[in-house]
């Protein structure tokens, strides 16, 4: 196995933009969804089911 070679630094940068991004990714496929027709679709999957495979 290889080491990790992140620096704590790098590490505190990743988790901030993946907390940041992510957010942002739901709503986009919560707005994509309600877009094509599925409006309480998008709006299940922003309140909760995003946690769930699309």
């Amino acid at each position: 196995m290889m080491a990790d070679t992140r620096t704590g630094l790098e590490n505190l940068t990743l988790k901030a933009v993946t907390y940041a991004t992510t957010p942002a990714v739901i709503l986009f496929i919560g707005l994509v969804m309600a877009s094509q027709g599925r409006v309480r679709e998008g709006f299940q999957y922003v309140g909760g089911d995003w946690r769930q495979p699309v």
